[in-house]
């Protein structure tokens, strides 16, 4: 739990730092496990890539979501409170929607999918107890995000952004693509602890990925 907690607490930074108020990182990470739960479901791609669209594909789907309210915010002015916590229980009905249809475990009748295959579907464990290989996944998205938040000029951008956006525009900062591509990574990020919780964790889909986090 704390290798999801971890990614998503994050994604909280990157957009915190922008004060970008992201209350719906639970529809994020459902929206990564509903598209890495598809993958797995329909087989699709290579076996030995599938984890790695698995992945690919939550990151996407978490960035899609959260991609939402950044258009709200920059083109209509909605509050990203508001969007991004509504939008979080449209992303649970999603998975509900699939987990009561087409793809509910024929073999019980249980809300859930069937186990994901344990040679291509699931991440291998790690030594003892109930690690698994999603904490490399954590560890190293928190060097890359450490290292754009404190090292680079993006992150030089972010802080700028966040403190005063109308004076970084007026010094000829990019506020609009600082904004979109934080967001993004935000979204992302929480789309990819969806694919943990659901390869490392659950090994399948079920009503209680993404619960308060």
């Amino acid at each position: 739990k704390a290798t999801s907690l971890l990614m998503v607490g994050m994604a909280s930074a990157v957009a915190l730092k922008l004060r970008f108020w992201n209350i719906g990182v639970d529809g994020q990470v459902w929206l990564g496990a509903i598209a890495a739960t598809g993958i797995a479901v329909h087989n699709i791609g290579p076996d030995g890539g599938r984890l790695w669209l698995m992945a690919v594909c939550a990151i996407g789907a978490g960035a899609l979501w959260i991609g939402i309210p950044v258009f709200l915010r920059l083109r209509l002015g909605v509050n990203e409170v508001i969007s991004t916590l509504m939008l979080s229980y449209v992303a649970f009905l999603l998975a509900q929607h699939f987990l009561y249809g087409s793809w509910r475990d024929p073999t019980t009748s249980f809300p859930v999918t069937e186990t994901f295959d344990p040679a291509t579907e699931q991440l291998a464990r790690v030594g003892f107890g109930h690690l698994h290989s999603g904490i490399w996944i954590a560890i190293g998205s928190a060097v890359l995000v450490a290292y754009l938040m404190f090292f680079s000029r993006f992150g030089f951008y972010l802080t700028t952004v966040g403190l005063n956006p109308r004076g970084a525009k007026a010094a000829g900062l990019p506020v609009v693509l600082v904004i979109v591509s934080a967001t993004l990574i935000a979204g992302g990020l929480c789309g990819l602890a969806g694919f943990v919780v659901v390869a490392g964790q659950e090994y399948r889909l079920t009503q209680y990925v993404a619960h308060g986090f």
